[in-house]
């Protein structure tokens, strides 16, 4: 009976010993493979498609420890600089076996289209957007590690940035088309190019209407608008045109399907 007390009591040390030992194992090689350089996180490459900004960053896992590495997960959240949500992607590699190296790329997509839809004022005004980039795996089938690798901030510009309307000239007249030119104060400031089309309301001095007409605006990523906008106006009563009163301007842009109101100008 005393023999087996003790047979056991020997067992459990070992045991123990045995499961103290993996423990110490297991973690040591954990922090050594994430302090050596065993995940690499290369520099961010971008791209722009379909109104979508692609965030492209390439993970290289390279598990020189003693067990096997699973469930690793990349997750980068983008929010703005009110702290809302505006992506979430989640990037997974099943398992990394111990000796061996793992590549994969996470993709952060970012709907430019459908957040300038939902958030207006990003259209005019500079910002900024915060990511954080974390990782997250077990190891040994026992731990569990999360790490905060990156929390940067990304700055934005707004396409229609400092958008006003300067003044509008009248330069002809021909008996049914109107023709002017709108200077407009604009600079580009975002990544992709700006497109849309200035819409006008003719109104003499009384304010009767006296016809509407298009102008086409392009700007260029990281340019301005240098010169006026030309556009036709077609008079629906040309007997009723006294060459004086004012224009109601608004900017449609037909990518968001949504048209902007720049407020009335005399014209002259």
């Amino acid at each position: 009976m005393r023999q087996s007390i003790r047979a056991l009591g020997w067992t459990v040390t070992i045991s123990t010993i045995i499961l103290f030992l993996f423990l110490v194992t297991a973690f040591y090689s954990a922090v050594q493979t994430i302090m050596t350089q065993g995940i690499t996180i290369s520099g961010f490459q971008t791209s722009f498609s379909d109104g979508s900004l692609i965030l492209s960053v390439p993970i290289t896992v390279n598990n020189t420890g003693y067990y096997d590495i699973t469930d690793f997960t990349v997750k980068t959240i983008l929010t703005d600089a009110n702290g809302t949500v505006l992506v979430e992607e989640s990037t997974v590699m099943p398992e990394v076996r111990r000796g061996e190296t793992a590549s994969t790329t996470h993709n952060l997509t970012m709907n430019v289209l459908q957040i300038l839809s939902n958030m207006t004022h990003l259209l005019f005004h500079d910002s900024s957007f915060n990511m954080t980039l974390a990782i997250r795996f077990r190891y040994a089938h026992a731990f569990s590690f999360q790490v905060a690798m990156k929390n940067m901030s990304m700055p934005w510009g707004a396409p229609l940035k400092d958008l006003t309307v300067k003044n509008v000239t009248l330069t002809g007249f021909n008996g049914t088309f109107l023709y002017m030119k709108i200077a407009l104060e604009l600079k580009n400031n975002a990544f992709f190019d700006i497109g849309g089309i200035l819409r006008l309301k003719v109104y003499d001095e009384t304010g009767k209407l006296l016809g509407s007409g298009t102008g086409p605006v392009h700007v260029p990523h990281g340019g301005s608008l240098t010169e006026p906008v030309e556009a036709m106006i077609e008079i629906e009563d040309p007997l009723s045109f006294t060459g004086k009163g004012y224009v109601e301007v608004s900017l449609e842009l037909p990518m968001m399907d949504q048209t902007f109101d720049l407020g009335r100008i005399e014209y002259e």
